[in-house]
């Protein structure tokens, strides 16, 4: 469960190797696939790469899924995403995953 403080999202930002803001397309149990991706951060990648974080495959291990619990019961909201690249192409392990909102707390940590 992670904290909404401007702190904490621009910590977050720092060490990731993206950061996304998606909607939710589909849930399992340890993975979730968005779609429509707006990409406000990504390491230096090939166009391939970039362009599967558009669409992106969210991978979480057994102790993450009440991550995915939770975009089940908010399944229309858009989210903002950061973490590191899986070892798969096209595959993401999130980091820090919150409903997106125009809160005062993302307004501050942009």
């Amino acid at each position: 469960d992670q904290h909404l403080t401007a702190e904490n999202i621009l910590d977050n930002f720092c060490r990731a190797d993206f950061v996304v803001k998606v909607r939710i397309a589909k849930i399992r149990p340890r993975r979730i696939v968005g779609k429509k991706a707006r990409v406000f951060r990504a390491w230096k990648a090939t166009k391939e790469e970039l362009k599967s974080l558009r669409n992106p495959k969210f991978i979480f291990d057994s102790s993450q899924t009440c991550c995915t619990q939770r975009a089940r019961d908010a399944k229309k909201k858009r989210y903002l995403v950061m973490g590191k690249k899986g070892n798969g192409s096209g595959e993401f392990l999130p980091t820090f995953m919150v409903p997106w909102s125009k809160s005062k707390e993302l307004k501050r940590a942009r």
